[in-house]
């Protein structure tokens, strides 16, 4: 955040608030309405406009300038009002007190929004879940929110015909009956696969400032692979037998990155991945 001097007049300033993010969002709004109400209280400085300073999306990385980057939202007229802003202090002021208890609040989807509230494990406690709700695919962090509030937090404790989807289900039989689960479709589809097979995972990253060429922020780059190759069931693959790609930065690092994966696994033979949107997107980049 700056406090920059006002080009209309002088002896005054523009409070900008600035964010990686690529719009002004409403609670932009409130931390700068905080920020002006703290400074015009000091009586230090004189402010003429607040401004919400953002990543412009269409900004294109060139290799040669960030003009244009960022860009800026003038909200002096949007600000909070004052006795919004001194009610909520007042309340914050009683929680930052020591051994101040936890609010009388159940926690919820709202303790994730807009960011996860740093203090979401001080309200949750300590861990008490050997196999917490969490771990079902996509549902998973909802309903161990959700059973939480009811003082459930171990899968097993919840009522299999309260899980909506058949996979739900299957992984609360496996830890309640302690036992491995693999379907006969999957044992049938298995054996039918031809060799050698490939086990394939991608990591992605984003740049806030794109340092790539021809990019944008935000865009999302695969920098690294690694790929696994099972030749038979006598083969045991080990972790360090595998390969490998890792790169950075460059305008030729997608290229890089499809032609050494190309290499790796060849032409033949199944390829497993641990999500399939995920590796199609890159590969359809």
């Amino acid at each position: 955040d700056a406090l920059r001097r006002s080009t209309a007049d002088p002896a005054k300033w523009d409070l900008v608030e600035v964010k990686s993010a690529g719009s002004c969002k409403p609670h932009h709004v409130w931390d700068i309405s905080l920020q002006h109400h703290v400074i015009s209280r000091t009586g230090l400085v004189s402010i003429d406009r607040c401004l919400v300073a953002h990543v412009d999306r269409s900004f294109v990385f060139d290799a040669s300038t960030y003009n244009g980057l960022v860009t800026e939202v003038d909200v002096s007229d949007k600000l909070e009002p004052t006795n919004n802003l001194e009610r909520v202090i007042e309340d914050v002021k009683a929680l930052a007190q020591d051994a101040s208890p936890c609010p009388p609040a159940t926690m919820g989807s709202k303790c994730d929004r807009p960011f996860t509230c740093e203090y979401k494990e001080q309200c949750a406690g300590p861990p008490k879940a050997e196999v917490p709700i969490s771990i079902l695919p996509h549902v998973g962090r909802r309903l161990a929110l959700d059973w939480q509030a009811r003082g459930v937090y171990d899968l097993r404790q919840v009522p299999r015909k309260s899980l909506k989807t058949k996979l739900a289900k299957r992984i609360w039989d496996a830890h309640n009956e302690d036992r491995v689960i693999v379907s006969r479709e999957i044992r049938r589809r298995l054996k039918q696969m031809p060799w050698p097979r490939y086990f394939m995972d991608f990591e992605m990253v984003q740049q806030g400032v794109p340092i790539i060429p021809g990019s944008r922020s935000r865009d999302s780059h695969p920098f690294q692979w690694s790929v696994h190759r099972w030749d038979s069931l006598d083969q045991t693959v080990r972790l360090e037998d595998g390969m490998s790609f890792l790169q950075f930065n460059g305008e030729d690092l997608r290229v890089n990155f499809l032609e050494s994966l190309m290499a790796a696994v060849g032409n033949e033979g199944p390829v497993f991945v641990h999500s399939i949107s995920a590796e199609r997107s890159v590969l359809q980049l």
